[in-house]
């Protein structure tokens, strides 16, 4: 790769991780439809990947190849004929959208997904690229922090004003800010949490357990930045957030605390310090708001959906429960990429339809929106059944096992990846029990960094001469090597 091309490369990877935070630009052509995940990266992202698969096709199908598992090939197979199968016999459509609409939607959600893996995989020719990636990632982390911070003040002493942060945020997203939980530059506070806890919180931890903070230059910068990222995730109310956050660091503590942690007790200090701020916030947010309060307030004879009612997540049991009859009447294939919505209505749970607000408004015939299962296992389930769940499962157990050789392996950055992966994949295994979508690129450029540097640590390297040039397609002169893709 020439110089200037590799700058250009680096300059739209930077854009990309840059500008994660803003997850719903309001700007993109209405073409693309209504949906509020536009995330403003994939602009970068897709001129990234056109550009390095047209400039060295050869070499990018290589590093593709190498890099991404091949349970995503079969899984976007059983994607495929789930939907072709369920094409054959369409329901009728609802509320103007067909079974085709409906799946062209899913399916162009899923290339945005598979757009950022791509742009990830292709943006790491070599090793030390990760540096460079975490260095940017976390610019990035800095601009949606501040913000935060700013709403965060505002909640608490009242400066900046409430309503300049929601009209300054409304110039850019589909959604101004809620002004009552902190949300970052994110379209709900949700979103936001689930940025601190995977997209930045896998390095962070990594970092933590690993001592490896060369792209912050000191470990006290890490420290910090956690300490921020956790303050910030309190305050915005996200139940499923501290949750996945705290299953994420016992699975990964278990997994890896006591061979990579021996002997430094000192990093066990600072992260029982660090636990004793963070119930700290915790108990202060508390106060503020019944977000948390509600998940304890049980009482007497309560059965679990009065619980599940109460704890304002009975919207999401009823949709899931439905989307799970979908798949038992259609258990192999399913319904179809993008089809549960059109069934969801008619296996909605009786008691849904009495007690929850937000059922009886989708029930509303001046409504009538296409409904979504709320949960990735509920949705592939229903909509690609047991075939798809299970490629599905193949495809992740595959990041997984690329986590596991590099969490192995001698090196401090190679294990510092590794870990990177585990904590991704442990995160969205809860995370997917209460969210969907299949564009968010949360996980799939953390899953395409892990994958691209553990594929370059396995591509045999070439020798570069000494006063080799950047004139030639693949020199890479300012390594000291090159990796051989073919």
């Amino acid at each position: 790769m020439t110089r200037g091309r590799r700058w250009l490369v680096r300059a739209l990877w930077a854009a990309v991780l840059v500008t994660l935070p803003i997850t719903s630009f309001r700007y993109y052509p209405a073409v693309l439809g209504a949906s509020t995940s536009k995330p403003l990266a994939f602009l970068p992202a897709a001129g990234l990947v056109l550009l390095v698969l047209s400039a060295e096709r050869r070499r990018a199908w290589a590093r593709v190849r190498h890099g991404l598992p091949a349970g995503l090939l079969v899984w976007l197979l059983a994607a495929a004929l789930s939907t072709a199968w369920a094409l054959r016999r369409p329901p009728p459509p609802l509320s103007g959208y067909s079974l085709a609409a409906r799946a062209l939607r899913a399916w162009f959600s899923w290339a945005v997904g598979l757009v950022f893996l791509l742009a990830a995989v292709l943006a790491h020719d070599e090793e030390d690229d990760l540096d460079f990636t975490l260095r940017a990632l976390f610019a990035g982390f800095g601009l949606t922090a501040l913000w935060a911070t700013l709403q965060l003040t505002a909640l608490t002493v009242g400066f900046p004003s409430r309503e300049a942060l929601a009209r300054a945020q409304a110039v850019f997203s589909l959604r101004p800010w809620a002004q009552a939980r902190v949300q970052g530059l994110a379209y709900e506070p949700s979103w936001f949490a689930d940025q601190l806890v995977v997209l930045y919180g896998a390095w962070l931890a990594a970092a933590l357990f690993t001592g490896y903070a060369r792209p912050w230059k000191h470990r006290a910068v890490v420290w910090m930045l956690s300490l921020w990222a956790l303050g910030l995730l309190v305050w915005t109310y996200s139940r499923s957030g501290v949750l996945v956050a705290a299953v994420a660091a016992g699975a990964v503590g278990l997994r890896f605390g006591l061979r990579l942690g021996r002997g430094s007790w000192r990093r066990w200090a600072l992260a029982a310090g660090l636990a004793g701020v963070l119930a700290g916030l915790f108990a202060a947010a508390a106060q503020r708001s019944d977000y948390f309060r509600v998940l304890f307030d049980l009482k007497p004879g309560q059965t679990w959906v009065d619980y599940v009612v109460q704890a304002r997540a009975g919207a999401r049991l009823a949709y899931a429960g439905a989307a799970w009859q979908v798949f038992e009447e259609h258990p192999w294939l399913g319904v179809g990429l993008g089809g549960s919505g059109l069934y969801l209505y008619e296996h909605l749970p009786e008691w849904s339809r009495t007690e929850l607000r937000d059922v009886a408004y989708a029930l509303s015939p001046e409504h009538r929106p296409v409904l979504n299962p709320k949960s990735m296992y509920a949705r592939l389930l229903a909509e690609t059944g047991i075939v798809g769940m299970a490629a599905f499962a193949v495809f992740v157990l595959g990041v997984l096992a690329r986590a596991e050789a590099l969490a192995r392996a001698p090196g401090s950055r190679a294990r510092f990846a590794g870990l990177a992966g585990w904590w991704l994949v442990v995160a969205m295994a809860m995370r997917w029990f209460t969210q969907d979508a299949l564009s968010l690129p949360t996980f799939w450029v953390v899953a395409g960094v892990v994958l691209a540097f553990e594929a370059a640590s396995r591509a045999p390297a070439e020798p570069v001469p000494p006063h080799a040039t950047d004139s030639g397609p693949d020199t890479a002169a300012h390594t000291g090597h090159r990796r051989n893709w073919g």
